[in-house]
């Protein structure tokens, strides 16, 4: 769902034309969320448990996309991506099973 939102958020939103920038935009929360994978989740996950790590990455999801209502800078949009992989790599790593 994240690189359908990508373009149109930074197209109408932020009213970026340039294609680099954009990918830039979703390469940011995706770079981040392979690094906040190893460095937060995995002992995070191992600290208190799969299911509380997940409550807390799913919030942590949650308040950073709700700020992008709010901002209209390409650099805070960034700077919002590239926290938003915090939140994405909790989702990816943790695996509840059911």
């Amino acid at each position: 769902m994240l690189p359908a939102i990508v373009p149109l958020y930074g197209k109408f939103v932020l009213e970026i034309s340039d294609t680099l920038l954009l990918s830039l935009l979703l390469g940011a929360s995706f770079i981040s969320a392979a690094v906040f994978m190893t460095i937060l989740w995995k002992p995070l996950v191992q600290k208190i448990g799969p299911r509380k790590s997940w409550l807390i990455s799913m919030t942590t999801w949650i308040i950073l996309l709700s700020t992008l209502m709010f901002i209209s800078n390409y650099i805070v949009g960034l700077i919002i991506f590239a926290l938003m992989g915090m939140g994405l790599s909790g989702s990816i790593y943790i695996f509840i099973p059911s």
